[in-house]
């Protein structure tokens, strides 16, 4: 995945979560230090705006799951599974992990990104 990808967000670990029950799509802006040290986290800006305990965004901060994930590498679709947090402003760095919160809310901790345009 890399800048300007349109990706489709979607999968999660929860069945109610707003993953599953939203077709989420964005552009792949940037790329901005990740929470782990020596990590980097997608920025993406979605379509359109969602709502999720009363924050409500367009930007969401893509985090990889595992250890030997790269955004580097061409994958399958829906391969890439991340940490999903919605902002109601563009961060300069991922605050995951960061409580409490301001600004930002945790969507989901196993969503699922597909790039459907390079």
């Amino acid at each position: 995945m890399k800048k300007d990808d349109r990706i489709k967000i979607g999968g999660g670990y929860e069945d109610d979560s707003l993953l599953r029950r939203c077709d989420i799509k964005g552009t792949v802006l940037d790329f901005i230090p990740g929470y782990d040290a020596g990590t980097s986290a997608a920025l993406v800006r979605l379509d359109a705006p969602i709502t999720c305990e009363n924050i409500t965004g367009d930007i969401l901060v893509l985090e990889l799951r595992y250890q030997s994930a790269s955004w580097d590498r061409e994958t399958q679709p829906g391969s890439y599974t991340v940490g999903v947090d919605l902002y109601s402003y563009i961060p300069k760095i991922s605050m995951a992990g960061e409580f409490p919160s301001n600004g930002w809310v945790g969507l989901d901790s196993h969503g699922l990104v597909e790039v459907i345009q390079r």
